[in-house]
């Protein structure tokens, strides 16, 4: 990881503008979920066209005709920019709060990069692992090797995929896990003073954890409680394994923390204002900068 993120390296990358990493963010995004975005996009085109005959059909009108795969498509393509969105909007905000509170030394673009790169990575490790999606499709109850798209509601990210429910509940925060684990000591050494490293590390993970957690109880108890038992045992044990990894996640974080704590409490790295200067000269150029690319 300390080679991946190296200077050299980002360097070599960053030659690319920061127009065009965003666009390979947004792709590697639907790349990592495109099974489900596939799924929901197919689901939404459904009840779109459904309601759209439904009322020309009640005023006595001809439908136009509408295109299922195009709104399936816009629908799946809403998605990755959605999440995008908050993931630009998160690391805005998460720069300016590690500066001043944890005293990081390094400027807004460059860590706002390194964010993204490391996401990137984590998305497409998702995407790669996740390609058997698609080969343990549930067609009318046999396995096909093809997905049905745009006419078959019962593909809709139901348990008839063991493959999906129980993988989607497990790979995505373990891979998020564990690249941003190793991105975080890679960056703590480079650009955080020892004596505030494991409390930064404690504050994001805390976060990180605690809303994935509470997020994945919720969602089991409304399940259970409200709709009283609808999962299958699929999707039971799938919510089992969701909620095992979280914790285990934390209890690896605590621990790391509890290392970090062990650290000397004096900065061994050297801040270097010329790129500083470097990066913020080049930034005040570009017409995007206010919106922080």
């Amino acid at each position: 990881m300390k080679t991946i993120f190296s200077d050299t390296v980002i360097a070599k990358m960053r030659k690319l503008p920061a127009f065009g990493w965003v666009f390979v963010l947004f792709c590697t995004f639907f790349f990592a979920s495109a099974y489900e975005f596939l799924l929901i996009g197919e689901y939404t085109a459904f009840e779109i066209v459904a309601v759209y005959d439904d009322y020309f059909s009640a005023t006595g009108q001809v439908a136009p005709n509408i295109n299922g795969l195009t709104i399936g498509i816009i629908a799946s393509l809403f998605e990755a920019g959605v999440l995008l969105l908050i993931f630009e909007i998160i690391i805005s905000f998460a720069h300016n709060l590690i500066l001043r509170k944890f005293c990081a030394q390094i400027n807004r673009s460059d860590f706002k990069f390194r964010l993204r790169f490391a996401m990137i990575i984590a998305n497409i490790i998702i995407g790669i692992l996740s390609i058997g999606y698609f080969f343990t499709q549930k067609i009318d109850g046999q396995y096909s090797g093809q997905i049905e798209l745009f006419g078959n509601v019962v593909n809709y990210i139901i348990a008839d995929n063991p493959y999906y429910t129980i993988q989607s509940s497990i790979l995505p925060f373990a891979v998020y896990s564990l690249i941003f684990g190793w991105f975080y000591e890679d960056f703590r050494s480079r650009y955080v003073p020892k004596r505030n490293q494991a409390n930064l590390f404690s504050f994001v993970a805390s976060i990180y954890v605690g809303v994935n957690l509470a997020l994945s109880l919720v969602y089991f108890i409304y399940d259970f409680a409200i709709l009283k038992g609808a999962y299958s045992t699929i999707q039971l044990v799938a919510s089992c394994c969701e909620i095992a990894i979280i914790i285990i996640i934390g209890i690896l974080a605590m621990l790391n923390y509890k290392r970090l704590k062990k650290i000397s409490t004096e900065p061994e790295f050297i801040f270097n204002d010329k790129n500083i200067n470097n990066d913020n000269q080049h930034t005040q150029k570009n017409i995007f900068d206010d919106f922080g690319f």
